[in-house]
């Protein structure tokens, strides 16, 4: 990454007011725990990034986007997460870079197109529930995916504009790998 000071001052501007601190910090210990508990236990991995996730959106659809508390408690996991990114101006999908992802997009009997958001809470469903919910080694993909979103979403309410490690890419080349953030 480049650019360390700039993304650090967009860090702290972000944690002055009391919900960055409380909406900012709260999705950064999910994250963590996220990655602490990948080796050990997939599923609370996914459901800790989800909660990253979750976290975050509603933080900067509440104090960027405007939305109220009526507004999140009346759309799904997956909206919640999807206008939290095009808000932020991310382009893209979090599955672009999974074969295994894009396979499961195919759209269900009487349902329209889905896309990686509402793959990414259906996992995150799947192994909080107790309805049945099949997976394999695509789990891996789905915590990257959403590990990778959330670390987008960071950087992008921190102002940052540079290169990036896009950790989807790390499994398929080297740490250093650098690329350009899809941003608007």
């Amino acid at each position: 990454m480049d650019n360390l000071p700039a993304l650090f001052s967009g860090y702290m501007a972000a944690f002055q007011l009391s919900e960055g601190h409380r909406g900012i910090g709260r999705a950064l210990a999910y994250y963590k725990i996220a990655n602490l508990s990948r080796a050990d236990a997939a599923e609370t991995a996914v459901i800790m990034s989800a909660a990253a996730l979750e976290t975050l959106a509603a933080y900067v659809l509440g104090t960027k986007g405007g939305w109220t508390q009526s507004m999140l408690r009346n759309v799904s996991l997956a909206e919640q997460i999807r206008a939290c990114t095009r808000l932020l101006k991310i382009e893209g999908d979090p599955t672009d870079q999974s074969e295994l992802l894009r396979k499961r997009l195919k759209a269900k009997k009487g349902q329209p197109a889905r896309d990686g958001f509402s793959l990414l809470t259906d996992f995150r469903n799947g192994v909080t529930h107790s309805t049945p919910f099949k997976y394999d080694l695509d789990i891996y993909d789905a915590w990257d995916a959403s590990q990778w979103l959330l670390e987008l979403q960071l950087l992008a309410l921190f102002n940052y504009r540079g290169k990036y490690q896009d950790r989807r890419h790390q499994r398929r080349t080297y740490a250093g790998n650098l690329a350009i953030m899809p941003i608007a």
